[in-house]
């Protein structure tokens, strides 16, 4: 995206304005502030007056992956068109209230296979946080799901999910069709999913289950080590408790294997490893 600012300073009151657009003008995002200056006689001595007031306002849209890929983690994959409309008030805070909009998402993470489309959010930002008003999304396969809740500035948040034959996998070991309800809760940098589902119809294949295949030794080279790159985000800890149930149609093959179970199962333990 090309970046632009234009700035007037008129005796001590500074405006600006930044505004972003991409190559196909198709990402327009502009930022207007205003605030107070003070100098000791110098240019280098400008600073923002103690106690100013810095009213901004961001308003803007366009494709939302260009903004993504600077704060996720690189297996995480944001698609779709935003709408920003919000405002810090007086500019005595840098807390914003005002609408989001987001639609024609896709969502896709590369290490446990989620994939969603059609994604729409429709939010309000206040000075609590984000409060959803529309979240829905369709499976990358088939079915559906909807969401409510906030999200709050503490770090803390409590959405509601509901699933309607979501099958939204894409995995060459496991496939499901999936209902029901669960709660996201997330404390002190830490996500827990807890709640009652129940599997429509699903499909594993143990010969493709990580770690079924070749037995791999991790080797480190020192020259390799000494001009490794930075690593991206980290991802946060996401810890489970679900409790997942199946009269049948959970078929089960691969490695001479050819079978359908029903299950009643609690699944706790990290996403990455989770525990049945």
């Amino acid at each position: 995206a090309n970046v632009s600012l234009n700035a007037i300073i008129d005796q001590d009151r500074l405006n600006a304005e930044v505004r972003a657009v991409d190559e196909t003008e198709t990402l327009d995002l502009v930022a207007d502030f205003a605030t107070t200056l003070q100098h000791s006689g110098s240019l280098s001595s400008i600073r923002l007056a103690e106690g100013a007031r810095t009213p901004l306002r961001l308003i803007g849209s366009g494709p939302i992956a260009p903004l993504w890929s600077l704060a996720a983690p690189p297996d995480l994959r944001l698609d779709g068109d935003f709408d920003v409309n919000i405002n810090n008030g007086i500019g005595d805070t840098l807390r914003f209230t005002g609408p989001l909009r987001f639609e024609n998402g896709s969502f896709e993470d590369g290490f446990t296979g989620l994939y969603l489309t059609a994604i729409e959010v429709e939010a309000e930002l206040d000075q609590r946080g984000i409060g959803f008003q529309t979240a829905r999304a369709n499976g990358g396969n088939s079915g559906s799901m909807s969401a409510s809740g906030n999200y709050l500035f503490d770090g803390s948040s409590a959405v509601t999910l509901r699933l309607d034959r979501l099958n939204a996998f894409n995995r060459s070991d496991v496939s499901a069709t999936i209902s029901g309800d669960a709660q996201i809760d997330r404390q002190n940098r830490k996500t827990r999913i807890q709640g009652d589902l129940e599997v429509d119809q699903a499909r594993v294949n143990v010969a493709n289950l990580p770690g079924t295949g070749y037995t791999t030794i991790d080797v480190e080279f020192t020259d390799q080590m000494e001009d490794a790159s930075a690593e991206g985000p980290a991802r946060e800890a996401i810890l489970l408790d679900l409790d997942v149930e199946a009269d049948r149609r959970i078929f089960v093959s691969g490695l001479g294997v050819e079978s359908e179970w029903g299950i009643d199962v609690r699944v706790s333990g990290s996403a990455g490893q989770p525990r049945l």
